[in-house]
């Protein structure tokens, strides 16, 4: 995996279990990590120093991955940190951060939860089917 030696990684849930292995198996890689946690600032910081023990960069990013303010925060400290990293290596601030990854990735969760289709002679969101996969209803069924 040499491809990787000097990329970036967020690995989010990664201050334990299987984050925590595929951060660590990144840094051994030359992956310079972004360890982000929750609740257990503690064991996200043991396991930045095992990476940093790697010859690697390592940050430590409180955000819940299920907020979009947190994430956007969490970017910007990500910014922050490597930002002077990238310079180095020839990258502007866009190829690095693309500002407009996040609200892409929200805009794409809308477009998949937007009805296509409602029965005749149901009211609005009432029998209306979704084009995310995990929430179809086959209407025949559903009657």
């Amino acid at each position: 995996m040499k491809e990787l030696q000097g990329k970036i990684a967020l690995v989010t849930g990664s201050s334990r279990g299987i984050g925590k292995a595929i951060a660590l198996k990144l840094a051994s890689q030359g992956v310079h990590l972004v360890i982000n946690y929750l609740r257990k600032k503690s064991e996200a910081e043991k396991t930045a120093n095992a990476i940093r023990e790697s010859g690697v960069r390592c940050l430590v990013v409180k955000a819940n991955v299920a907020d979009d303010v947190s994430i956007v925060r969490m970017f910007d400290e990500i910014e922050q940190e490597y930002l002077d990293m990238a310079k180095q290596l020839g990258l502007g601030q866009a190829e690095l951060f693309p500002k407009d990854t996040v609200a892409q990735a929200q805009a794409d969760e809308e477009e998949k939860r937007k009805p296509t289709e409602t029965a005749p002679g149901i009211g609005e969101g009432e029998g209306t089917l979704f084009t995310d996969e995990s929430k179809q209803t086959d209407i025949d069924d559903a009657a």
